[in-house]
């Protein structure tokens, strides 16, 4: 088991990496604002007000994700809602199959958390489906060029092997100490153009 400060500063650092892009943008975009080209300022203010909303969805996401969601059950469309915009106009198509109008907590975070993994894993793009069926979940990434090498597997298993943690593998870890706090069970099947994680909560 990694030490819980050594957890703690890896997944701030991603968290904040992952912030860090929109925010800049904020940032970079300001300078522009008073530019005597209305053809700038336009270009400025449109990039501020995307960056910011970005920069919202994220913050909404990661509190879902990574803190503490204190009811039993959450509304399934809530959690779509947030998983939709998450991914935003990436290339992976969302394939939603969770008809139920309310899921229990703890698979409502395994959810966010693979998402999450999806997009670091199908940069070509592809589709990502998610279907639960009682307390079977079925999460898929379906796609060319998938990265999820065999160590991210193990890691995914809440276990290191000596594996040396990062900020780029450290949600991959995360996700899989998610599963053994749940007493998950999990099975994978890895194709070329295919992943399929089976999880039994």
């Amino acid at each position: 088991m990694v030490d819980v400060t050594k957890l703690l500063e890896l997944m701030s650092a991603r968290m904040f990496h992952d912030l860090a892009g929109p925010i800049g943008a904020v940032d970079n975009s300001v300078d522009f604002i008073e530019d005597e080209d209305p053809v700038i300022r336009e270009k400025a203010f449109n990039l501020i007000k995307s960056s910011a909303n970005e920069s919202i969805i994220r913050l909404k996401y990661f509190r879902q994700a990574y803190g503490n969601l204190n009811d039993n059950e959450v509304h399934a469309n809530n959690i779509f809602d947030l998983v939709k915009e998450f991914i935003g106009n990436n290339k992976i198509k969302l394939d939603w199959k969770i008809s139920t109008e309310m899921i229990n907590t703890r698979i409502a975070k395994i959810i966010l958390n693979f998402v999450i993994i999806s997009l670091n894993s199908m940069i070509h793009g592809g589709v990502l489906r998610i279907e639960l069926n009682d307390n079977i979940l079925v999460i898929n990434f379906e796609g060319e060029n998938l990265i999820l090498s065999d160590d991210m597997l193990i890691l995914l298993k809440g276990e290191t092997n000596h594996i040396n943690l990062s900020s780029i593998n450290i949600q991959i870890y995360y996700t899989g100490l998610i599963l053994k706090d749940a007493k998950a069970k999990m099975r994978v099947n890895k194709t070329d153009r295919d992943i399929k994680f089976m999880v039994t909560c």
